[in-house]
């Protein structure tokens, strides 16, 4: 179910805007008025759209988008709705994000909120169009000025049989100064990692280790984006290739075939 009420028109939708942190919200005292209501046969309590309204009063704000996600078509036993607000009139609390998790035992009983996830969206000039848990959090002044990407071996031959394949990846992310660094792992056949966040209390380099496994041969690559402090993109190029191998038939009784490969 979605529900997008777009009062002005939007350059940039701030629902693809990352989610880099969050916070979670208290849910016991809002489950035991749930419970309450259960109790007096209220009708709000079947429905998670209607939870979410009733403990979330939606600003009136320039753009508000409100999806609600079930975990199946019939009788869906969790369910998640997310609330994304955006343009409020402040200084700095630009947007907000809020996504309910709620589960229920079975289709007769009421849901329960297992989880309120809130994040902020900086109004503050110069501040990066992400969601974090903070709504400005204190800006730091350093900079990535450097990433360093390693796939090994960056060229290798293996046999066709020997699939899959794994390269080993390791990165460096290096700075000039304290800085909180958001950034993504990506592959060359499309796989994302989740955003990454790491602080740097002074200049320095942090290193990483990771892996690529493939399934065929082929020229593969492995890339570090960093999302904020500033934009940089890198990566790392490596190419596997294979040699089939033919069995050929004895020449003699008892003498091992003969084996060529070829590529």
């Amino acid at each position: 179910m979605i529900f997008p009420l777009s009062l002005f028109a939007q350059d940039k939708n701030p629902t693809e805007f990352p989610i880099v942190s969050y916070k979670n919200l208290e849910v016991k005292e809002l489950n035991e008025s749930i419970s309450a209501a259960e109790k007096g046969k209220e009708l709000w309590v079947f429905h998670p759209l209607s939870i979410a309204m009733r403990f979330h009063e939606v600003s009136d704000v320039r753009f508000v988008n409100i999806k609600q996600k079930n975990s199946q078509p019939e009788c869906p036993l969790k369910s998640v709705v997310t609330i994304v607000e955006e343009g409020f009139l402040d200084d700095q609390l630009r947007g907000r994000w809020t996504e309910f998790h709620l589960e229920r035992r079975d289709c007769k009983k009421a849901w329960n909120i297992t989880e309120i996830r809130q994040a902020y969206l900086c109004g503050m000039e110069g501040s990066e169009e992400v969601f974090l848990k903070e709504i400005c959090p204190k800006l730091k002044s350093g900079k990535v000025t450097d990433v360093w990407v390693e796939m090994s071996p960056d060229s290798v031959e293996v046999p066709c049989d020997y699939f899959p394949y794994t390269f080993e990846v390791k990165f460096k992310i290096t700075v000039n100064g304290p800085a909180t660094v958001t950034f993504q792992r990506i592959r060359s056949d499309g796989a994302k990692a989740p955003l990454e966040e790491i602080i740097f209390s002074e200049a320095g380099t942090k290193e990483f280790e990771d892996y690529y496994r493939v399934g065929e041969p082929g020229d593969y690559w492995f890339g570090v984006e960093i999302i904020s402090p500033n934009k940089v993109f890198t990566k790392a190029e490596s190419v596997v290739r294979c040699r089939k191998k033919i069995m050929k038939q004895k020449r003699k009784e008892g003498e091992r075939p003969i084996i060529r490969w070829i590529k």
